[in-house]
C-alpha cells in the first residue's frame, strides 16, 4: 500500500518556500566549509625548536610539560627538581651536558 500523498510529492515540484529553505541551507553549508578551510590553511605552525617537552605522572593519568626559550634554560638549570624524563629532554635540547 503506498504512503498517503506519495504520488503528489513525487509528481509535483517543490514549493518556493521549500526551494528557498534548501538554497539558504546550501549557502550556509558552503560558507561553513570555506571558513573551515581558511582556518586550517592560515593556522600558524607550532614549532617545538628549543623547547623541553616531557610527560609526568598526574592524578588523571599524565600531563605534558612544555618549557621553551628562557623558561627551558631556567628549568634545566634547577637540577634537583627534575624527573628523569625532564633531564633526558633537557639533554636532547642541549641544555644539559
Amino acid at each position: 500500500m503506498p504512503v498517503e500523498g506519495q504520488w503528489d510529492r513525487i509528481n509535483h515540484p517543490l514549493r518556493s518556500t521549500d526551494r528557498r529553505a534548501l538554497g539558504i541551507m546550501g549557502v550556509v553549508t558552503l560558507l561553513a566549509i570555506i571558513v573551515a578551510v581558511v582556518f586550517v590553511v592560515t593556522k600558524p605552525a607550532h614549532s617545538d625548536a628549543g623547547c623541553v617537552i616531557f610527560n609526568v605522572p598526574a592524578s588523571v593519568g599524565g600531563a605534558t610539560v612544555r618549557y621553551c626559550g628562557d623558561r627551558a634554560k631556567t628549568f634545566c638549570a634547577a637540577k634537583d627538581v627534575q624527573p628523569a624524563a625532564a633531564a633526558a629532554a633537557c639533554r636532547r635540547e642541549g641544555y644539559l651536558s
